[in-house]
């Protein structure tokens, strides 16, 4: 699979900041345990204590992570993501023998000055009490020098094989690891080698992995543009810890819904026209059938997978197309500038928040639906309405009915000033908007203490009910603070 990732430099440097830190709570951990292991193994050969030490080669054995940081540079991310994977199963494998043959060494103390002391002591501290048997050092290196061959040049590949005969030395030469290590961590790395690449790069293995990436580079685009994604992300990962199954159809629904909404809202670049965006997802999502190279058509295609297995899957299906439809009649007023009436800009939210809210509820697995509380759905379009109020104007997204905007100044170029919107007609019907707001959060109140409501449903509207009262009576006034003077 030679699909491009997004931030594909940044994906192979996450990889080894994952590596290091799974490899410090797993090589750290089992030198711990092994401390409480009453036996030793002495795996030294006869001879092996008179062998010559020489603590210069120090530095070369702390050049290990290097060659592994070259692997980061050169290969790309499929042959990235089977070198974690393959330095993961030798991790694992060698903890377990750190923990069961925790080795004792047989060679003399050793005492060290001048300038290689420094390197020494650190080298020795990074190596551990008793992890010893197989070499780690010896596996990673030659994992790494394997991994290497396909994308370097002779001289590189030379230079690869030489460096990680070298960093095999140096475990011997500064009486780190015994003959008997250093075989056990080459059989390690060729054992290794031979099954867990071909694994990690079977299709479906690799999508996945595209998946999860995706995932991650979507939720950090969501969080830059505003703080409340990232506390989505979270309550997204919650779930998914609990509940795996239905946090990853939450995960793939929100990733997917929400990066066409930055489409079409302009909030994201598209080489496509927003409108053959919307248009070409349409016509894959009602036949079926994606072109998952195209990284949106592939988190379209994993959302709509996952929903087909849900008892309600029909009906989830047909919203989420409804959804798209609504998704596009917004991009297309956009670049038209429409200014709607009140009541075809109410419709148009409440069927965006109604079948967002549907989606939801039928993730989560509840058979209540947002026609329920339709107070619910009343408010948090009034909140997106009046939350994102200047920058949707900008963009060309006008939320004000066409009477009022009748009556106002053509709006700047760019995000409107303050000065624009505190125009008297503008001000009088984000008043009056603001005091329908509060009476339909009390209605909300009494619709969401019907017994008619499944549990789940309830707490989940109950968490936007919330969260709209406190932009109501708190951040309202600070985006609009000429308003609250005449609350």
């Amino acid at each position: 699979m030679n699909t491009a990732l997004p931030c594909q430099r940044t994906f192979g440097w996450v990889l080894a900041a994952v590596f290091a830190l799974l490899f410090l709570l797993f090589y750290g951990g089992a030198n711990i345990v092994s401390d409480w292991i009453p036996w030793r193994w002495h795996p030294a050969l006869p001879g092996e204590a008179a062998w010559p030490f020489y603590p210069q080669w120090a530095p070369l054995y702390l050049l290990m992570p290097l060659l592994l940081f070259w692997c980061v540079v050169k290969l790309n991310w499929t042959a990235q993501w089977a070198l974690l994977a393959t330095l993961l199963a030798e991790l694992l494998l060698a903890c377990v023998f750190f923990v069961l043959l925790p080795v004792e060494t047989a060679f003399p103390p050793r005492h060290v000055s001048g300038w290689a002391a420094p390197w020494f002591e650190l080298a020795t501290t990074l190596s551990m009490r008793h992890n010893h048997f197989p070499s780690l050092h010896v596996a990673f290196a030659l994992t790494a020098a394997l991994a290497l061959q396909p994308v370097l040049r002779p001289l590189s590949r030379l230079l690869s094989w030489l460096w990680m005969m070298l960093v095999a030395a140096s475990t011997v030469s500064i009486h780190e690891h015994h003959l008997l290590d250093i075989i056990a961590g080459a059989v390690l790395a060729l054992l290794a080698w031979r099954i867990v690449p071909p694994w990690a790069q079977q299709a479906a293995v690799l999508q996945r992995v595209r998946l999860e990436w995706l995932w991650c580079c979507n939720q950090w685009a969501f969080a830059r543009r505003h703080r409340r994604y990232a506390l989505i992300s979270l309550m997204i990962a919650t779930q998914r810890l609990r509940r795996p199954q239905r946090g990853t159809l939450l995960l793939s629904g929100y990733c997917f819904l929400q990066a066409v909404d930055d489409i079409m809202d302009g909030d994201r670049r598209s080489r496509t026209a927003p409108i053959a965006v919307a248009d070409d997802l349409l016509a894959a999502w009602q036949q079926r059938r994606f072109h998952t190279a195209h990284n949106l058509m592939l988190l379209a295609h994993d959302f709509q997978q996952r929903l087909a297995l849900l008892p309600n899957a029909n009906h989830a299906l047909a919203d989420v197309g409804a959804l798209l439809q609504v998704m596009r009649a917004d991009r297309l007023r956009a670049e038209s500038r429409a200014v709607w009436s009140a009541i075809a800009l109410a419709a148009q939210h409440q069927a965006t928040f109604a079948l967002s809210l549907d989606l939801l509820l039928a993730a989560l697995g509840s058979p209540s639906r947002a026609a329920a509380a339709p107070a619910l759905t009343t408010v948090l379009g009034w909140c997106s309405v009046m939350r994102d109020l200047r920058e949707d104007i900008a963009a060309g997204i006008i939320n004000i009915p066409q009477t009022q905007w009748q009556q106002l100044s053509p709006p700047p170029n760019g995000t409107p000033p303050d000065s624009w919107l505190r125009q008297p007609p503008l001000q009088q019907w984000m008043a009056a908007q603001h005091a329908q707001a509060l009476q339909q959060l009390s209605l909300l109140d009494t619709q969401l203490a019907a017994d008619s409501l499944d549990p789940r449903a309830q707490r989940i509207m109950r968490i936007f009910a919330r969260s709209v009262r406190d932009f109501a009576q708190r951040r309202f006034y600070r985006l609009y603070p000429w308003l609250a003077s005449d609350a």
